[in-house]
């Protein structure tokens, strides 16, 4: 639904930061076997808050998504930076990942191109989504499809027809890779996310 773009858009943009900075750190040569243990999620901020909610709720959906645990450690403390130099210090395997705040962890110019990534990319996520309801299936989405249309809701296709729709969803992804263009390389796992998100047809 249209209507829900904004709460998308936040929760993507969290998520897709964190997954990001796994694919990262995860290096070419062990891309086919990782995980092969258990990944640690550390939150710089104590339990409870917002950052140690979000921080779960990706932990287990990479958990489901991966067959392999991800737990959450709160290392709060010095605005977030002791949770950042203790994952700093770890080794650079990909296995000991930092969720950060973009207040505490972002320069002004990071913290722009991330936000106006996240606004673009949340939006695509919301019209492929929406595409998806009518083009997949119940099998291949694993939860029922059509349910938008048989309620005569408001969504992308159906304000703007299937291929208009699709059109739209590009010159999102479009605008969300050129936001990431300060970022450089470190970036191109966001890249990655941002043209999954698109191009996925489950």
């Amino acid at each position: 639904m249209m209507l829900q773009s904004v709460s998308v858009r936040r929760l993507l943009a969290a998520c897709g930061i964190v997954v990001a900075a796994v694919l990262a750190f995860s290096s070419p040569a062990h891309a086919d076997t990782f995980p092969s243990k258990t990944v640690k999620l550390v939150v710089p901020f104590p339990p409870g808050g917002p950052l140690d909610a979000t921080g779960r709720a990706i932990a287990q959906k990479l958990t489901e998504a991966w067959g392999q645990s991800v737990i959450v450690e709160n290392k709060p403390g010095a605005g977030g930076n002791i949770g950042a130099d203790y994952v700093a210090k770890s080794a650079p395997d990909g296995y000991s990942v930092v969720m950060g705040a973009l207040s505490t962890h972002a320069t002004e110019l990071q913290l722009i191109a991330l936000t106006d990534y996240g606004r673009y990319l949340g939006l695509a996520f919301q019209i492929v989504d929406d595409v998806l309801d009518v083009t997949a299936s119940a099998e291949q989405m694993g939860k029922a499809t059509g349910k938008d249309a048989a309620k005569g809701k408001n969504t992308y296709p159906s304000l703007l027809g299937l291929k208009e729709a699709k059109h739209h969803a590009q010159l999102q992804l479009d605008a969300a890779l050129h936001a990431l263009k300060p970022l450089g390389a470190a970036a191109d796992g966001l890249r990655r996310l941002a043209r999954f998100v698109v191009e996925r047809e489950v």
